[in-house]
């Protein structure tokens, strides 16, 4: 996480030099932080993609964590385990749906459909 995120740093002040942004103002677009973010999509797409799966595993893991650890006596379910969640968020991802563990909550849910429109 920290590779890309410095990754991506480097590359915006490469995408955001004199010349990138007089190329960007002839094609009429801005050398911003999107800009780079897209220019990196387009040199290693994998990487990128790979990288926002891994992001999006973590952080929909953490948010169904959070919102189904209140009510897991009733559930029965065990969402208080962090790997738990994050095979609740690959099943969710790859629309299997075993259906072991399942989100409750109205947040949850939302996560989870996030998570689903992700994969």
């Amino acid at each position: 996480r920290i590779y890309m995120l410095v990754r991506a740093l480097l590359a915006m002040g490469m995408y955001t030099t004199g010349r990138a942004q007089r190329v960007c103002q002839m094609n009429a677009c801005k050398a911003n932080y999107w800009f780079s973010i897209k220019c990196i999509m387009k040199e290693s797409p994998f990487s990128m993609l790979s990288y926002a799966f891994v992001m999006v595993l973590i952080l929909g893991g953490y948010g169904l964590m959070i919102f189904e650890r209140p009510i897991i006596e009733d559930s029965g379910m065990e969402f208080n385990s962090y790997i738990n969640c994050i095979w609740c968020s690959i099943v969710t991802m790859t629309t299997v749906g075993y259906g072991d563990f399942f989100a409750c909550t109205l947040f949850g849910r939302i996560v989870a459909i996030i998570i689903c429109l992700w994969g």
